[in-house]
């Protein structure tokens, strides 16, 4: 050991010289003098052996100089002009542009155009007028790819894009509210922070945080505490803390979990990076003893974060014993305690957000706007029946329904789909019709679909999340029940499960939660449990066994027992084969 630890100090002495001759000094005096004559008939310095990838053939002026370089690569990087190809004559023809398509295909041009290192600055305000012009279009493609440019042109253009930047961030905040463009949203609202700072959009960002929507609350919360706070500089965090702090004491008591959670992780945050704050300690011990532990352990949690980057940093030679070593010697017995809870709650969470990760990467749902459905079924659909459907006597659209979902059985339109289920849900106001006839023969219409068609599952991501919450309502519970068993049937039993699980969880009605359960147990006796997501229905049952609402605690109950029991039958007969 002695000899490969003398042949290290060897090698150690090419590279850095200085320090090896001051840790030597802790030797031995003969280890001192044995090394000292060895160091004595070194002249070449350490060469490296390996390079990293695109440094091989560089002169060695140029590797040493390359860090620096890549440090600063925007202010080095060469200026793209962009405004010469979309200029005021590409604005007029995007917004005149009748098809989705047509805008989509303009702006993956633009997009591509856009995604370099720096942009040549010119007067972009026709074109940040024409994107959030876009932003409001029905077409959620259409949406996302404007949201990645605003994105991109805020990191290429930095503090020549502020202010658009300050003109689009509202429209870009609202963009939270609607799942299938919140992840763009938040990506953009990240991007946006090139070419801001935050305190020129702080009441912005005051009323994004008192919204009426939970998901607006709660992804802004976790935008200032990851994107905003790690980065600011500790006067202009006061800043923020006096600001939005009362706003965050407020959203603890929220009626959403997630927006409570957030503004905690939010607040324990803020403590972390400020410090000592009178103001800021104030506002935490207005809190109850319950959620100031809670301040605290995201607090211990930010600390432990950067503590375990360390240990995962050390050498890979180490164990993970030794590791384990390293962090115990760093952090108290209660902080420990504290990172374990921290890594099993983030596993809870992985798992919840693993079922909604798997929805939404495998489809986006329909793309297609009304305006372009209302075109194809009024050229397809017989003229007596759109009129029924656009008028304005409720009997008279209730029969509009009735005669459509006819004329569906004997004509099997398999192409006019998509327009079809897009009109059905414009015409319910999104199932939020308050005439129980309407929303009966509405329900019956997309049962013909689902039964005479075949659904994918774009329309069952469409459908199911707005059919569970009608489930809610005991005079359409059953209904919409058989409904959710057809698209089951046609698009694919373990998807649809999923979005079930999906919506219930984010239902807070325990006649919806009742019934979701209800249905998945009738689900799993009629595909049996080799073809649901057997695993994730145990957990999301499990989560409900601790409800306060006895109905859910007995319903969830009797779904692990059906469970139980199927397993049991599947298991006797592979025996038996």
């Amino acid at each position: 050991m002695g000899a490969e630890v003398m042949s290290y100090l060897k090698e150690a002495y090419k590279w850095d010289k200085d320090n090896v001759l001051k840790e030597i000094e802790k030797l031995r005096p003969a280890q001192q003098e044995e090394l000292k004559k060895q160091y004595a008939e070194m002249i070449e310095p350490g060469k490296p052996s390996k390079f990293v990838k695109g440094k091989e053939n560089q002169p060695e002026e140029t590797k040493e100089a390359t860090t620096e370089v890549v440090k600063d690569s925007y202010a080095t990087a060469t200026e793209v002009a962009v405004l010469k190809k979309f200029n005021d004559q590409w604005c007029s023809q995007i917004m005149q542009a009748k098809k989705w398509s047509e805008k989509r295909d303009k702006l993956e041009e633009l997009l591509k155009a856009v995604s370099v290192e720096r942009i040549k600055s010119e007067n972009f305000s026709e074109l940040g007028k024409t994107l959030k012009l876009l932003l409001q279009d029905a077409n959620i493609v259409v949406v996302n790819l404007v949201l990645k440019v605003i994105g991109q042109l805020a990191k290429g253009l930095r503090s020549c894009f502020s202010p658009y930047s300050k003109l689009t961030f509202d429209a870009v905040v609202q963009k939270l509210k609607d799942r299938k463009s919140a992840a763009e949203a938040q990506k953009c609202i990240e991007n946006l922070m090139y070419s801001l700072r935050v305190e020129d959009v702080l009441e912005q960002v005051k009323e994004a945080l008192n919204d009426k929507s939970p998901l607006v609350k709660a992804k802004i919360c976790v935008w200032i505490e990851s994107a905003v706070l790690p980065k600011v500089e500790a006067g202009c965090a006061k800043t923020l803390a006096e600001e939005l702090g009362p706003v965050l004491v407020k959203l603890s008591d929220d009626a959403a979990s997630e927006v409570r959670e957030n503004a905690l992780v939010c607040l324990g945050t803020m403590v972390k990076i400020i410090g000592p704050d009178a103001n800021l300690d104030k506002l935490v011990g207005e809190l109850n003893t319950q959620k100031q532990e809670k301040v605290k352990q995201m607090q211990f949690a930010q600390e432990n974060r950067e503590i375990q980057k360390a240990a995962e940093s050390q050498p890979k030679a180490l164990n993970d014993k030794k590791a384990e070593d390293v962090l115990k010697k760093s952090v108290s017995k209660k902080q420990l305690t504290i990172m374990k809870k921290d890594k099993e709650t983030t596993k809870e969470k992985t798992k919840k957000a693993s079922t909604e990760d798997a929805i939404m990467e495998e489809d986006v749902g329909i793309t297609i706007s009304l305006e372009e459905a209302d075109k194809l079924v009024t050229e397809n659909v017989p003229e007596e029946i759109c009129t029924l459907l656009n008028a304005k006597d409720w009997k008279e659209r209730q029969k509009g329904f009735q005669d459509l979902s006819e004329w569906v059985k004997e004509s099997k339109a398999q192409t006019l789909l998509e327009p079809l289920s897009v009109l059905v849900k414009a015409k319910l106001n999104n199932f939020k019709e308050s005439n129980p006839g309407l929303i009966k023969s509405g329900l019956a219409l997309i049962q013909v679909l689902a039964d005479a068609l075949t659904f994918d599952k774009k329309l069952a991501n469409e459908f199911v999340p707005n059919l569970v919450d009608k489930m809610g309502d005991t005079k359409f519970s059953t209904f919409c029940a058989d409904i959710i068993m057809l698209i089951a049937d046609a698009a694919n039993p373990t998807f649809v499960v999923n979005l079930l699980m999906k919506t219930c969880n984010s239902s807070k009605s325990p006649n919806v939660i009742k019934a979701s359960i209800t249905l998945l147990a009738r689900m799993l006796d009629e595909y049996t449990a080799n073809n649901i997501p057997i695993k994730a229905t145990v957990d999301f049952a499990k989560h409900y066994l601790n409800h306060t609402n006895s109905q859910i605690r007995n319903t969830a109950i009797s779904y692990l027992a059906s469970v139980y029991l199927s397993l049991i039958h599947i298991c006797r007969c592979r025996r038996a084969i």
